[in-house]
């Protein structure tokens, strides 16, 4: 190749980039009161939401399914999103908790979705992928792995990227589902994937944070952090923040890998952190909530929950909403964890184990007693 068409290669990637980077920072906001596109919010997981936080949580209506739920649901355009354990996904009017389609699937639905230009994406533990039309959940295709699917999808460009039970990351084309690159971990991946600029971060049962180049697939450093890893990074700036099996929480340098702190507590962590105001929220399976610095990693506040914390908190405003495995609905101030108001949606056989999403200041959420709330 001569020099010239070197020149010009490299610079029509320079503008490629640089497109990619504009168009997914425009994503990055979707979580303003009007759409709450996939799990955690935004594709940078952070659990942040610039909406109305809820004022009251108080029952506005209540969904019956015929299985437990453990998915966060989804909104798009007045609509929610999400599977139960009952093998259906489910849409339903997210101002009235009126059924507007459900779609059968042959597994159990705990993936939780993701949607991108009136497709919906989801995962079931038939082991494959969906990608069903947002207005009458007609199949616009599926893809089938070895194994169940967990894992959070995540939508953008003309890319989802998932995990599989089977221990492969896959990267499928978003409109026809074609497969773009995969790569192996030789462990089951139940963690979703963040997304930052062009790099790709999601960790595995084998222990390891990887970071892949999103168009390629391209491993760019892997982190070793002491134990499987169900939770999934929240990237805020330049840092990543993630769980382990290992019972710690983990800040880690995005470009390099590098671990910049970790905080111990005394049991797993499988939820996904929630980052704003230089604070991080979540939950660990010794009972407890904590919110720490997010660039020092001590501690300012925790509360103390009746049972094990699985799903993530989401922030909103200053407000932090959550749910427990005791069954039970909290709102916390962010800056000192005062409890302001909670909402009994079951107890520990019927606990909350699904993570909640905030639309037009109400909150979604499911229950292991297969009940869809929305709190006003």
């Amino acid at each position: 190749m001569s020099p010239k068409n070197v020149c010009r290669k490299v610079r029509f990637n320079k503008i490629k980039t640089i497109i990619l980077f504009l168009f997914i920072g425009s994503l990055c906001l979707s979580c303003d009161g009007k759409y709450h596109p996939c799990y955690h919010a935004n594709l940078q997981r952070t659990g942040a939401c610039d909406t109305a936080p809820v004022k009251h949580m108080r029952p506005k209506w209540i969904f019956q399914t015929g299985g437990d739920i453990v998915c966060t649901p989804a909104i798009h355009e007045g609509k929610m999103y999400g599977g139960s354990n009952d093998r259906y996904f489910y849409c339903i009017d997210a101002d009235t908790g009126r059924p507007v389609w459900k779609f059968l699937t042959k597994g159990t639905v705990e993936s939780s979705p993701a949607i991108f230009r009136e497709t919906v994406y989801f995962g079931s533990g038939d082991g494959c992928l969906y990608a069903l039309n947002t207005d009458n959940g007609s199949l616009k295709w599926k893809y089938a792995t070895n194994d169940p699917v967990v894992s959070a999808p995540l939508a953008f460009g003309s890319t989802v990227v998932f995990g599989s039970a089977d221990g492969n990351i896959y990267a499928l084309n978003a409109k026809t589902g074609g497969l773009l690159w995969k790569i192996s971990t030789g462990k089951s991946v139940y963690s979703s994937a963040a997304l930052a600029g062009n790099d790709l971060f999601i960790g595995s049962n084998d222990g390891y944070l990887y970071c892949l180049d999103a168009s390629s697939g391209t491993p760019i450093w892997r982190t070793y952090l002491d134990g499987p890893i169900l939770s999934m990074p929240s990237v805020d700036r330049g840092t990543l923040y993630i769980g382990s099996h290992s019972k710690e929480l983990f800040a880690i340098e995005r470009a390099t890998g590098r671990i910049k702190w970790r905080y111990a507590t005394e049991g797993a962590i499988h939820a996904c952190p929630a980052v704003s105001g230089g604070k991080v929220v979540f939950g660990s399976l010794d009972h407890y909530l904590y919110c720490l610095n997010a660039e020092t990693g001590k501690l300012e506040w925790k509360f103390l929950n009746n049972n094990v914390a699985y799903a993530s908190a989401v922030i909103a405003r200053g407000y932090v909403f959550y749910g427990s495995c005791d069954g039970i609905a909290y709102k916390f101030r962010l800056s000192n964890g005062k409890m302001l108001a909670s909402y009994p949606a079951g107890d520990a056989l019927k606990s909350i184990s699904a993570t909640p999403c905030i639309y037009k200041g109400r909150l979604y959420f499911g229950t292991l007693a297969g009940k869809f709330f929305c709190l006003e």
